[in-house]
C-alpha cells in the first residue's frame, strides 16, 4: 500500500511529543531530587579558629551524609566572621551545597621582650616605654606601656609593670 504522509507526520509528532515529555519528566524528576536531597551535616561545637592557624573545612564537620568534594584550607589571616561555602556528594549521589560561618579570633596576647630590671642613669629624661619592646602575632602595633611611679632623679628600685595590649584586647604583663 502507498505510504500516507499524514500518518507519518502524525506518528512523528506523537514520538517527538513522547520524547519531549520524557525529557521534561526527567528534568522535573532531577530538579525534585536535588530540591529534596537529604542534607545531614553536623558541625563541631566550637566554630572558632585562631588567626593564622591552619584549618581545613573538615576540621569543623563532625559528621556528614556523603563525601566533601574539596576539603580546602580556610583563610585565617583576618579576624572576624567568615562564610564557609562548600559542596559535597550525599549518600544518594546528589551534589548539594552547604554553608556555615566560623569566627577567626586572636586569643594570643602580645609577647613582652624585657629583662626583670631596667637601669637608667640619674636624671634620665627619655621615654622608658621606648626602652622595652612588645610584639604581637596579629597586631603590628600593640600598645606597650609602663605603669607605676618612679623618679629618674632619685636613685632606687621602683616596682613597675610593663603591659602589652593588642587590638583584640589580649593583655600581657610583666613586673620589673
Amino acid at each position: 500500500p502507498p505510504i500516507n504522509p499524514a500518518i507519518i507526520l502524525k506518528t512523528a509528532y506523537k514520538t517527538n511529543a513522547l520524547i519531549l515529555l520524557t525529557v521534561l519528566g526527567i528534568n522535573i524528576y532531577n530538579k525534585w531530587r536535588i530540591a529534596n536531597a537529604k542534607i545531614l551535616v553536623e558541625l563541631v561545637d566550637t566554630l572558632e579558629v585562631e588567626v593564622f592557624q591552619d584549618a581545613k573545612l573538615s576540621d569543623f564537620i563532625k559528621s556528614i551524609n556523603g563525601k566533601i568534594e574539596d576539603d580546602f584550607i580556610i583563610n585565617t589571616t583576618k579576624t572576624g566572621k567568615k562564610a564557609i561555602n562548600f559542596k559535597y556528594i550525599n549518600d544518594d549521589k546528589i551534589e548539594v551545597s552547604y554553608s556555615f560561618e566560623v569566627e577567626v579570633v586572636d586569643i594570643t596576647p602580645p609577647v613582652i621582650f624585657s629583662s626583670n630590671q631596667l637601669t637608667v642613669n640619674k636624671g634620665y629624661n627619655g621615654n622608658l616605654e621606648k626602652e622595652l619592646f612588645c610584639g604581637d602575632n596579629y597586631d603590628d602595633k600593640p600598645i606597650c606601656k609602663i605603669t607605676g611611679e618612679y623618679d629618674s632623679n632619685t636613685p632606687g628600685t621602683y616596682p613597675l609593670v610593663f603591659t602589652g595590649t593588642d587590638s583584640s584586647g589580649n593583655i600581657s604583663e610583666t613586673s620589673f
